[in-house]
């Protein structure tokens, strides 16, 4: 019975989702800081605790949309609306990885832990209330990415450049429009699409708009950024993004069938080398790509 509920408890915080809060990191890259160990190993503690955060959130998530999950052909399978996992089993859950996380992201570093709370608030709200409002549901999510980024240099106590929060920022409006997309697609396939929030066009314009804004935004940051080489070799990872942000479009239109945006990101390996490689030269042109 215990194997069984930590089973289900592991399937209800959603591993393959943490994968979003690695933006913390993004303040230890850009700052010239990857090779410090005391600050590295400060980063992924501070990971490791968003992602403790992310999963209380999860929970919530998942307790308040019970009944609407049942009635969901992929989210009926959750282990809350699925019945593996009592209400009251994952409030506690939820509470304990909540407090534990904050306590922990407060005790390595007040500031930190104050944007943390702001996260956990802010996703907490969009359960409860925000993901119903149009808009404002997907700009939720895409200040919860932007927000966990701030947190990562409040962390090490850096300043990063404007410029990529707001590519963050973008990113997460394409991932949460993404995910929008998924969704009204899986409904309308089972005939229970809800009209009136939006419309399948509607958050495909948008989706175009946030794509054009992140690439715009990101291609301004590589020569306008402050801290970059002077040479500007950082646009040598342009066409890397522009392929990804492609490719992930492609599969979320061509390989949707019950597989999540995060799930295709975690499964294609052509988007994954992207990602790799983008990684590979954003670092080798910001530690040894010439002078600042």
């Amino acid at each position: 019975m215990k194997r069984s509920l930590g089973a289900a408890l592991w399937r209800a915080v959603r591993p393959h989702q943490w994968l979003s809060n690695l933006v913390i990191l993004a303040a230890l890259v850009f700052s010239h800081s990857l090779f410090d160990v005391t600050l590295l190993v400060k980063a992924m503690v501070g990971f490791l605790l968003l992602c403790g955060l992310s999963s209380a959130t999860f929970l919530v998530n998942d307790v308040v949309d019970r009944e609407r999950d049942r009635r969901h052909l992929v989210r009926r399978h959750r282990p809350v609306a699925a019945g593996e996992l009592s209400v009251r089993q994952a409030t506690i859950a939820a509470a304990v990885l909540a407090l534990v996380s904050l306590a922990g992201a407060f005790a390595l570093q007040p500031a930190f832990g104050l944007a943390a709370a702001g996260y956990l608030l802010l996703m907490v709200g969009y359960s409860l209330v925000l993901r119903r409002l149009p808009v404002l549901d997907v700009l939720t999510v895409a200040a919860g990415l932007v927000l966990r980024a701030v947190a990562g240099a409040l962390l090490i106590q850096v300043t990063i450049s404007p410029w990529l929060y707001l590519s963050v920022g973008g990113l997460g409006l394409i991932l949460a429009l993404g995910r929008v997309q998924y969704e009204m697609r899986l409904a309308e396939a089972a005939g229970t699409l809800e009209r009136g929030k939006y419309t399948l066009e509607s958050v495909e314009q948008m989706n175009h708009l946030a794509m054009a804004f992140t690439l715009v935004v990101y291609c301004l940051y590589t020569f306008m950024a402050a801290g970059l080489p002077s040479n500007y070799s950082m646009m040598l990872t342009i066409p890397i993004v522009i392929y990804g942000v492609f490719r992930y479009q492609y599969l979320s239109y061509r390989r949707t069938e019950g597989r999540s945006p995060e799930q295709l990101m975690l499964s294609d390996v052509p988007l994954l080398i992207a990602v790799g490689l983008w990684a590979l030269t954003a670092v080798g042109v910001l530690y040894v790509g010439g002078e600042r």
